[in-house]
């Protein structure tokens, strides 16, 4: 069996800049339970100030490796390093870091001031600096008005702002949050990230998050790091993964897309820019090329719905090349947008969108005609390129 993240030198990193300080580094961090392997080889650099998102499905190892970064477990090879400090074999409290769980973990009897200033307490802060620590962490929160309270008299938002706040009121370098909002609901939620994201760009804090939901880690990351069967899949800004995702697996796990199997027919140059036309199950397309994809045996191209062009009247569409034929099958209702499911002859389904209000929706049956810019799909391959190499 090939192991495609077995790769000493690779190691994932942002662009520093002079100035930049790392201040949480894991090198080649493996996590076995018994036989069965959860971390395989993860590297991976930490700027001080940076928002990281540990994303990806049920079982992939992200909390695995957010507990090796508290203390919690300890990896089976490799080391951590905390502001340049070997904190592999650290006690959870001997470290400088702060964990927010998804339940809270609030003590029922203590009033709200009193959860906020208990790591300060039991850190020998004298009692007027507990206070004042506590009133201003709160008032970060904006739950100035709470103090007095006690966590049964708290919604569930107001319960996890009071264990942000506790978590952040002795300072640590890094917070960890695991799945932090997973038990409020949808409104609730998005409200929580908006004041997540206010809160530690006042703070300057490194935030390490723990979520399964892409729409999150889009919304609040510097940078993602997308995770697979133990391994980082892709390391990047929200931008950069769901614009150029690295593998086939990316580009269908951010997002809404469309996945094409593809073969090259002829390549050619337009414009001074490489281009090829490629043949799908769907029919024959143009996509912007990349003469290194040539090595790769099974090549796909991801098309998001949004980048898709579609009319009723074929001589509407922008002109590209190419255009496929199809009939609407199915429409989707989502608010403020809509998704339109058409399948061409040879039974390959594609969605695209649409604005709601803007577009009208033919029924289904309806014939319509479709294209996107060979510059918005993107070409991607089965497995990224370091993983077959033995990467990651």
């Amino acid at each position: 069996m090939i192991d495609f993240c077995k790769n000493k030198n690779y190691t994932h990193h942002v662009r520093k800049s002079r100035m930049a300080e790392t201040i949480l580094s894991i090198q080649g961090v493996t996590k076995r339970f018994g036989n069965c392997e959860i971390l395989r080889n993860i590297s991976l650099e930490v700027e001080k100030g940076e928002f990281i998102t540990l994303l990806g499905a049920s079982g992939c190892g992200k909390t695995t490796l957010l507990r090796i970064i508290a203390g919690l477990e300890t990896p089976s090879t490799g080391s951590v390093f905390l502001r340049g400090k070997d904190i592999t074999n650290v006690a959870p409290n001997k470290r400088n870091v702060n964990t927010v769980f998804q339940n809270y973990a609030l003590f029922p009897h203590m009033s709200v001031i009193a959860n906020v200033g208990y790591g300060l307490k039991v850190r020998g802060f004298d009692k007027k600096n507990i206070e004042e620590k506590a009133r201003k962490y709160l008032s970060l929160v904006q739950l100035d008005s709470f103090e007095r309270r006690y966590p049964a008299n708290l919604s569930g938002g107001q319960k996890q702002r009071v264990a942000l706040a506790r978590a952040l009121a002795t300072e640590p370098d890094i917070l960890l949050l695991d799945e932090p909002l997973a038990a409020l609901d949808l409104k609730l939620r998005k409200q929580m990230q908006a004041d997540l994201k206010r809160i530690q760009q006042t703070t300057g804090t490194t935030f390490i998050y723990v979520t399964h939901d892409q729409g999150e880690a889009l919304n609040l990351s510097s940078r993602i790091c997308l995770m697979n069967e133990g391994c980082f899949e892709q390391v990047d800004t929200p931008l950069a993964i769901y614009n150029k995702p690295e593998s086939k697996y990316v580009a269908d796990f951010i997002g809404d897309t469309n996945i094409i199997s593809a073969v090259t027919e002829l390549e050619f140059l337009k414009e001074n820019e490489l281009f090829a036309r490629l043949i799908t199950p769907a029919g024959t397309v143009i996509n912007k090329y990349d003469a290194s994809y040539k090595r790769y045996a099974s090549l796909y191209i991801s098309v998001r719905p949004e980048t898709i062009y579609w009319n009723t009247d074929k001589s509407k569409l922008p002109d590209y090349g190419f255009q496929l034929d199809g009939k609407i099958v199915n429409h989707h209702f989502n608010g403020s947008f809509s998704r339109i499911d058409i399948e061409t002859q040879n039974g390959f389904v594609f969605t695209a969108s649409a604005v709601s209000g803007r577009n009208v929706i033919p029924p289904a049956g309806t014939d319509v005609y479709f294209t996107w810019s060979p510059v918005e799909s993107v070409l991607v391959n089965e497995k990224k390129e370091s993983r077959l190499q033995g990467g990651i």
